[in-house]
């Protein structure tokens, strides 16, 4: 299945027009302030992971694709941030656009990612993706504990001071 990267080190939903609406619909309905929409998904081992349990005080839900390239590169970084946390001040939900499990298991593994994993194998079209408008990866969203969205990372530099 085709992506496009774009300049900006994204990689896009494969299909342009739709990648457009998507990008429109995340800036209306996803802005700072705005409750992000509940994440029930199984994790690695088919272990349900639901967003609305989790008790931290600051969540950050990165969504990727492990075939992407710039997630390739920026997962790991964001792994060894939340895995130098002194103290824990960000959970981090990962959701894997990936529609093949082991791609995404070997990812995982690969890159000894033991935060919370979850993907539906749906790629772009499962129930999550449509819900936060994804239209490219990385993407990510920075919750606080009522599940407000407090930051729109787009990279390492702006998750630094997060973690």
């Amino acid at each position: 299945m085709p992506r496009y990267v774009i300049a900006d080190d994204l990689c896009l939903d494969e299909t342009l027009e739709h990648s457009i609406q998507n990008r429109i619909d995340q800036t209306r309905k996803l802005r700072i302030g705005n409750v992000v929409p509940n994440i029930i998904l199984p994790d690695t081992s088919g272990k349900i992971i639901d967003l609305s349990k989790l008790n931290s005080e600051k969540t950050l839900i990165v969504f990727y694709w492990s075939q992407c390239p710039h997630c390739r590169e920026i997962v790991p970084k964001i792994f060894r941030l939340y895995n130098n946390q002194k103290e824990k001040k960000v959970e981090v939900l990962a959701v894997a656009l990936d529609e093949k499990i082991k791609d995404w298991i070997k990812f995982v593994k690969n890159n000894h990612l033991s935060w919370l994993n979850a993907s539906d194998l749906k790629g772009w079209n499962g129930k999550t993706s449509s819900d936060y408008f994804i239209y490219a990866t990385p993407t990510m969203f920075l919750v606080d504990k009522d599940k407000r969205i407090i930051a729109k990372p787009f990279g390492i530099t702006d998750l630094k001071k997060w973690f």
